[in-house]
């Protein structure tokens, strides 16, 4: 199986080999107990099944505490929301999905070039667990994480080279 080095040189899965190797059943450390499942608080009887939109168009100083409280109120009530009117050109977001996309669609074995460093505080690289402790609960995902800003933080020799036009 395939594997991503853990914690005191120990192994951990990823969730892609998990899956390649057949896996009938998800692993316990991926089940919240039920305690700790998030349950739905209705505050609002208005409250419809869309998520919340966050409107950017009228961005402006005196709009911010408005858009504060909208988003703090999203996300104690949803946990997400949608921005629209943000001025991020529509080509450029489906061009980043597609490079991240694409990325992803790659070989476990090319990704796990890229794997982040164990024990290392805001590492960089493609994995599926993060800051790993004991009796820990782990989230279903692969990522790829790595820094923007600040630029001092910034490391391109960690960007994958598959798709060339990751790094541009």
């Amino acid at each position: 199986m395939d594997l991503l080095s853990g914690k005191n040189g120990g192994s951990i899965d990823t969730v892609q080999a998990l899956i390649q190797d057949g896996l009938k059943q998800v692993p316990d450390e991926y089940i919240q107990p039920p305690s700790l499942r998030p349950t739905l608080t209705i505050h609002n009887s208005s409250l419809s099944n869309q998520a919340p939109v966050i409107d950017l168009s009228e961005f402006h100083t005196n709009s911010l505490e408005r858009i504060r409280h909208e988003v703090g109120q999203a996300c104690r009530e949803w946990g997400v929301f949608q921005v629209i009117n943000h001025g991020v050109p529509t080509r450029l977001l489906e061009e980043m999905k597609d490079i991240g996309l694409k990325f992803f669609e790659c070989p476990l074995e090319e990704k796990l070039q890229y794997a982040c460093k164990s024990g290392s505080a805001a590492s960089e690289g493609y994995g599926s667990r993060m800051l790993v402790k004991e009796d820990q609960i782990f989230d279903w995902r692969g990522y790829f994480d790595h820094h923007t800003l600040p630029l001092a933080r910034r490391n391109p020799s960690r960007w994958p080279h598959h798709p060339p036009s990751y790094r541009f």
